[in-house]
């Protein structure tokens, strides 16, 4: 079974047709990397997977049309870190990466401020592979540009979804950490196949 199965996938704005059709599968495991020159669409095709933009086109994820899922559903099995994902409240860094468990949860208004056992365990999984444990008590918005990208990837860790679309992961890290996200993603392959 493929996690992911995109059919003559096509996004237009207006005028402009940003992505031309294409077709991908990816199955579980599978670690795929779009490249190609600035505004060639990469970001553009991820965001209409995400179901952030409209295509032309189909897509399943797990074998269900994207469009029968409900969004907490998409929510469960998709997680997204964009590009550019500023975050301009003072949250503390473990309240912002355990928004990533907010699908598995209540709604806002009822058991929403419980944390189960498994997503505390998520959240601390993320935080420490991550390298941002030590940083859990701090205001997002006192630290470094490197340490927020580490702290926004742990958030869309915490979501254990099957399929992570990630854009530009490496943008803003040193190279130790570009090199720690590197390995995380391929362990994080290679779980997924076990």
């Amino acid at each position: 079974m493929n996690l992911l199965n995109v059919s003559a996938c096509s996004v237009q704005i207006g005028e402009h047709t940003l992505v031309q059709p294409l077709s991908l599968r990816l199955a579980a495991g599978e670690l795929l990397g779009l490249i190609g020159p600035n505004g060639a669409g990469k970001s553009t095709l991820i965001k209409a997977i995400a179901q952030l933009l409209p295509y032309r086109g189909t897509m399943q994820l797990q074998n269900a049309a994207m469009e029968t899922l409900t969004a907490q559903q998409r929510a469960r099995q998709l997680a997204y870190l964009s590009q550019n994902d500023p975050v301009h409240w003072p949250i503390a860094v473990q309240d912002l990466v355990s928004l990533g468990r907010h699908p598995f949860r209540g709604s806002w208004w009822r058991g929403a401020g419980q944390l189960s056992a498994a997503d505390d365990a998520a959240v601390e999984t993320a935080l420490r592979v991550t390298d941002v444990w030590a940083l859990r008590q701090r205001r997002f918005t006192e630290l470094s540009g490197g340490e927020r990208a580490r702290v926004r990837l742990a958030r869309v860790l915490a979501v254990n979804a099957p399929l992570l679309l990630a854009d530009e992961p490496f943008a803003a890290l040193d190279p130790r950490h570009q090199l720690q996200v590197m390995a995380l993603l391929r362990n994080s392959v290679n779980a997924a196949r076990a």
